[in-house]
């Protein structure tokens, strides 16, 4: 058999295949259909896969083979590895997502290979973009954007209707972007209770400088607002609570701090503060046990505790002086404030985002510059606190030492004299103060004046204005940035994709309600694709006939979120609240739950509209072609005619 298939014997392997010959005999750790890729036999590939007895084995990967060899040429003339390709993907039993001992796919492989033919008919029957191999890469990363959005293009369709028709769909397919389910392996008899992360080829996406426009896609942007409509309840509770917390303790540190005669109502506040600290203990103890290592890594994550410490200590009995207790709760104040500010900025509002973004960027800036700039800084300060800076009639006398109204305005000490010239830099100068006493002092304050407040000043507003005018310009892309990184920092932590995650995330009930929250496929979106309405105020219809899928899941709270009602004639239904008894979190801000934002329609509508327009000119073209073949082939007949007629 294998002799057969090296040479191209057809006719011999026939026979052997009509001879009841054991297709999956292993020889020499390979077996047919692997030697079949390998030589690129494509008429054996085609009659092993037909085959009725063949069964894949774990380590047979034919078509990696295939695709590693279809830049080489052919050794034999029986050898195609292109028909090789396409038998295999047109094959049902060759899994297209297909791993090897490093983790890679055939996508991972085509990419690595730079074969847009292969990387077009992979994602064209569904290879999912986001599989990380052992390197973590993904198999997206070196696809050229104009290749992804022209597949993406092709992933939005309609149900042929009129553009006018109420029952006009928009049909948007996910089936990159949503991971297979891995068929069950004979061997492993407990069911594989990880969450899948549905957000990586999304990040991706987020963070590449070449496929970041990306996000603006249709197909990007309607995921988007699916998986947000899933998460939103998370965030819409804790921003909810978070709010109530913020507001209570507020109103009891000033009412606690200007002694108000209403004790009742200032034990009340008292009261809410202390249920929202405990709320905050247990957010933060859940996030803590989720993904220690991951908590610990983030900055925000420390500012939260230490707002829960100063909170406790703002809310409890004091034993320490009015001036500390006034300290402590500016601080918490402060804190309170930062973190609102960061949770508004995280608002699926559009303007909202874009100043959040914003003031982000022109901090950094700022900071990055005054960084540099810093040296001068210090050095005018160091020179003001030499030439100003008056020295001490009795440093030993601490009654004289100290005794300076104008301690401030005259550099007396180095950090002063810091803090003074940093004030300076805004144009607070105050120089009747100073004492100009020789001609080097004007010098000195003059080339301050010049060189910090009006060049280094000015410099630095022009690089904040520059980073405000850019983030402007494509705030919605940045919009679409803002929530994809939400949204990826949500679902690592609920399931359990984030370092040194806990195993609480593995476990029921909580794994259950992780997955109603987080994974779209397959218990929501069992099809893998959405239908939205234009013409019917943007309605949101998602497939119910795979309910069978959700079996597969081993899931003993499927009565959570069912995925459709007893009306079996029904195969789509609303998008509806992602948990039944809770309504619709982002209704008061994006409007009604089942509804697709207006912008994603009409760009959905501008893809089908270039595609139809692009049929329609390549149909126009083809006429043509046609009709100039045409006019060529009678024009060769009458010169035919001519040359005849002279010849008579």
């Amino acid at each position: 058999l294998i002799e057969s298939i090296q040479k191209g014997a057809h006719a011999a392997f026939d026979v052997l295949l009509g001879d009841n010959l054991n297709v999956n005999a292993v020889w020499e750790n390979s077996n047919a259909l692997e030697v079949a890729a390998i030589w690129g036999n494509w008429y054996v590939l085609q009659k092993l896969l037909d085959h009725p007895d063949l069964k894949l084995r774990r380590d047979d990967h034919p078509l990696i083979t295939v695709i590693c060899k279809m830049s080489e040429d052919p050794l034999q003339e029986f050898c195609d590895y292109r028909k090789c390709f396409y038998v295999l993907i047109e094959s049902e039993k060759v899994n297209i997502n297909e791993k090897d001992d490093s983790g890679s796919t055939p996508l991972h492989y085509a990419v690595k290979y730079r074969n847009n033919e292969a990387i077009r008919e992979l994602l064209k029957r569904g290879s999912y973009i986001g599989a990380k191999s052992c390197f973590n890469d993904l198999s997206i990363d070196g696809v050229s954007p104009e290749l992804l959005e022209e597949h993406f293009d092709n992933c939005i369709t309609s149900n042929n209707r009129k553009l006018g028709d109420k029952n006009f769909e928009i049909i948007i397919n996910y089936m990159n972007l949503l991971p297979r389910l891995d068929a069950p392996s004979s061997s492993s008899k407990v069911p594989v209770k990880r969450l899948r992360d549905e957000m990586a080829p999304i990040a991706f996406i987020a963070k590449s400088k070449e496929h970041r426009h990306l996000l603006q896609h249709p197909l990007i942007t309607s995921y988007l607002f699916l998986k947000w409509h899933r998460l939103s309840v998370v965030f819409f509770v804790n921003f909810l609570m978070y709010v109530f917390f913020a507001v209570s303790i507020i109103t009891h540190t000033i009412l606690k701090f200007r002694e108000s005669e209403y004790e009742a109502v200032t034990a009340l506040f008292g009261l809410f503060s202390w249920i929202g600290i405990i709320y905050m203990i247990l957010r933060e103890c859940m996030q803590m046990v989720m993904s220690p290592l991951c908590y610990f890594r983030s900055l925000a994550n420390y500012m939260e505790l230490a707002l829960i410490g100063l909170s406790i200590v703002t809310c409890s009995e004091p034993t320490y002086d009015k001036e500390t207790q006034r300290v402590i709760a500016v601080f918490t104040m402060l804190l309170i404030a930062i973190e609102l500010c960061l949770l508004v900025g995280s608002l699926p509002i559009l303007s909202i985002s874009t100043h959040m973004l914003m003031l982000d960027a022109v901090c950094r800036s700022f900071l990055k510059s005054f960084a540099l700039y810093s040296i001068f800084v210090i050095t005018f300060s160091l020179c003001f606190y030499i030439l100003f800076g008056k020295p001490e009639v009795n440093p030993k006398d601490p009654a004289t030492a100290n005794d300076d109204n104008g301690e401030f305005n005259k550099f007396t000490n180095p950090l002063t004299a810091l803090i003074k010239t940093i004030v300076m830099l805004t144009g607070e100068f105050d120089a009747g103060d100073l004492e100009f006493d020789s001609l080097y002092n004007y010098l000195l304050f003059l080339l301050f004046v010049f060189f910090m407040t009006i060049v280094l000043l000015n410099l630095l507003n022009g690089l904040a204005v520059s980073d405000t005018q850019a983030i402007k310009g494509q705030a919605e892309l940045n919009g679409s940035i803002c929530r994809a990184n939400l949204l990826t920092r949500y679902e690592k932590v609920l399931t359990g994709r984030a370092e040194g995650a806990s195993f609480i995330v593995n476990h029921e009930p909580f794994r259950s309600i992780c997955r109603r929250l987080t994974n779209l496929y397959p218990n929501y979106l069992a099809g893998r694709q959405i239908a939205v309405l234009p013409n019917d105020s943007n309605k949101v219809l998602i497939p119910t006939s795979g309910i069978f899928e959700l079996k597969e899941l081993d899931n003993s709270l499927a009565r959570f979120l069912p995925l459709s009602d007893n009306d079996h004639d029904k195969q789509k239904k609303l998008l509806d609240p992602p948990v039944r008894f809770l309504p619709c979190c982002c209704s008061c801000v994006t409007g009604s739950c089942s509804k697709m934002d207006v912008r994603t329609v009409k760009m959905a509508l501008m893809v089908i509209e270039k595609k139809a327009t692009a049929v329609r000119t390549q149909m126009h073209l083809k006429t043509t072609e046609k009709r100039l073949q045409n006019i060529e082939q009678k024009l060769e007949k009458i010169f035919e005619i001519l040359q005849h007629s002279q010849i008579k």
